[in-house]
């Protein structure tokens, strides 16, 4: 892209070798006209050179941090895990499903291999959105639930169940699960039906997300009014 300043050491370029054509038509160029003529060629030349290592690093910059971002999600030297955090944090692009005909108040019209997702609606967090992506060669589906001023996601990856991040172990309900932190996020992560279950979400404590992931949809949830103080961190 040509600045003001390029624009104007063009101008006089141009300006000077005017100048040396018409002293070569009426005599040898003076010696002082060409040296001013060789320091604008050098000044415009500089000129042009700063200005594309500019050019050049911020086009750099700019592709490393979309390499970075997209190395988030795809990158198979992270654990499975993470790679279905960072995912869901994408956020839905589908419409939510509907609650399950056959029990609309415990569980929503989605499975994956047979594990369904809960209707939390009881809890105050309703159904937003879903996802659909593969993980590690795994089909996985995020629903996302909103409630509480807050946006929770919830993953289910078809078996075989993946390895477990290095967490905190806890068991709520008679249930076994993982919790972690992974950006700034939130994480329990539990087995069912030989499925991995993945709950994440911001300002979400550790409490809270295990409560849920205790909560079954073919009984009765296992906390249906979780204290406010739960919520947070």
């Amino acid at each position: 892209m040509d600045t003001p300043e390029d624009n104007g050491g063009a101008d006089e370029l141009a300006r000077l070798r005017v100048r040396l054509e018409r002293a070569r038509a009426n005599d040898r160029a003076p010696a002082r006209l060409r040296q001013a003529l060789a320091l604008e060629r050098a000044r415009i030349a500089r000129v042009r050179r700063r200005h594309a290592a500019v050019w050049a690093l911020t086009a750099a910059g700019a592709a490393g941090v979309a390499l970075a971002l997209a190395s988030i999600a795809s990158s198979p030297s992270r654990p499975a895990i993470t790679r279905i955090a960072a995912l869901a944090a994408r956020g839905p692009n589908l419409a939510p499903p509907p609650p399950d005909p056959h029990a609309p108040g415990q569980r929503l019209a989605a499975t994956v291999a047979g594990v369904p997702f809960p209707n939390w609606s009881q809890l105050g967090l309703q159904a937003v959105g879903e996802r659909r992506e593969r993980v590690a060669g795994h089909p996985a589906l995020t629903v996302y639930y909103q409630g509480h001023a807050r946006l929770l996601a919830y993953t289910i990856v078809a078996p075989p169940a993946l390895p477990t991040p290095p967490a905190d172990e806890g068991h709520t309900g008679g249930v076994t699960i993982w919790t972690f932190d992974f950006d700034g996020r939130k994480v329990a992560t539990w087995r069912q039906g030989g499925a991995t279950c993945v709950l994440e979400g911001r300002r979400a404590s550790a409490t809270w997300l295990r409560a849920l992931a205790a909560w079954r949809p073919d009984g009765a949830p296992a906390s249906p009014a979780l204290p406010q103080s739960h919520y947070g961190n």
